[in-house]
């Protein structure tokens, strides 16, 4: 027998359906929990569990228009919770057998394996292309932004953040200073600094859009890319230009040898 809807989902649906941005934090309130539980009872892992959980409630609200109600609303998540637990679990199983292999000398001499070089890759790759930070930030983010439109980016060679300053100005951004939120949930539970998007409305801080939303292992990924290319490393000459590319490519010629 089909699980009938309760009078709170189906109010919850009509909202989600006629995009109330508020419906958000409700549908947040009401099943976070519920999911997280069921993604850590399929995962054995809290920060899976955690990204899971975000993915999932981000899915429920970009698709609820193709919802057709043929289950419960609950039910239709709980689905979408065990198959994206179940691609994740796939992914998970992948990387810890590439983590097995031998291990390999970073740029500072440091143990890095090769699991590890291709996070530091990817997290170029997320920088330069799909977040577009060199937009703002330059290529070698150093301040001098590739978008003359764009507004100007701090030069993160000189930063002093740590990792985790990092991490949370990628996923809150800085409301107000021209910096968008790569979290595509940053502003609707609080997980910003207790705030929300009407908390910001109310300030009058601006949050401009991303390139991109970012899971929270990509932010992870760009911020390894930083600490290994970027921050501390002083300001950019030929060598380094060199050892940021891994080749002598045109654009190291500007730097003079």
């Amino acid at each position: 027998m089909r699980k009938p809807q309760t009078n709170a989902d189906l109010i919850l649906l009509s909202r989600l359906q006629a995009h109330d941005e508020s419906a958000l934090d409700e549908l947040i309130s009401a099943y976070s929990s519920k999911v997280f539980q069921l993604a850590f009872r399929y995962l054995h892992n809290k920060e899976d569990a955690e990204e899971v959980t975000q993915d999932v409630l981000y899915k429920v609200y970009r698709k609820v228009g193709s919802f057709r109600g043929d289950a419960a609303l609950s039910s239709w998540i709980y689905r979408i919770t065990f198959n994206t637990a179940m691609s994740r679990l796939r992914t998970a199983k992948y990387q810890r057998t590439q983590a097995e292999e031998p291990q390999m000398v970073s740029s500072d001499g440091e143990q890095l394996t090769p699991n590890a070089r291709r996070d530091v890759a990817e997290g170029m790759r997320i920088y330069r292309q799909k977040g577009d930070c060199q937009a703002c930030h330059g290529w070698a983010a150093d301040g001098r932004k590739m978008d003359t439109q764009m507004p100007d980016g701090a030069n993160l060679r000189t930063t002093r953040l740590g990792r985790a300053g990092i991490i949370a100005a990628i996923k809150c951004g800085r409301p107000g200073r021209s910096m968008p939120a790569f979290d595509k949930l940053a502003y609707s539970d609080g997980r910003c600094s207790d705030l929300k998007l009407g908390d910001l409305q109310r300030q009058g801080l601006e949050l401009p859009d991303p390139a991109a939303t970012l899971q929270p292992r990509e932010i992870e990924m760009v911020a390894d890319f930083l600490f290994e290319k970027v921050i501390g490393k002083g300001p950019m000459d030929r060598a380094k230009c060199i050892e940021f590319w891994g080749a002598d490519v045109e654009t190291c010629s500007e730097f003079p040898k």
